[in-house]
């Protein structure tokens, strides 16, 4: 495949966003993607502080009220990924 006159393999492309986006254990059962924890650390969130994703997600979710009128999607996509992981994850079906 050609991409600004250069010769490019797909899977070259792919790569490092696909090992980006996989979720890792992180401890207490707190699974992340590497984007994910560089969100994280931005806005100086410690993961090794909780003692389980619930409480992350909690922290998350007040903070995200407390700071409403600022543009966080980022941190709302975290949130997000994190309680659909924790649902998909925890939850006995």
């Amino acid at each position: 495949m050609k991409i600004n006159d250069s010769e490019v393999e797909l899977s070259d492309l792919i790569k490092d966003d696909l090992h980006k986006n996989l979720h890792k254990l992180y401890g207490n059962d707190i699974y992340l993607s590497d984007n994910d924890l560089e969100i994280l650390k931005r806005y100086e969130f410690d993961i090794n502080k909780y003692s389980n994703v619930k409480s992350l997600i909690l922290d998350l979710s007040e903070y995200l009220e407390e700071e409403y009128d600022n543009d966080l999607s980022d941190l709302e996509q975290v949130l997000d990924s994190l309680s659909e992981f924790d649902y998909y994850h925890n939850t006995n079906k």
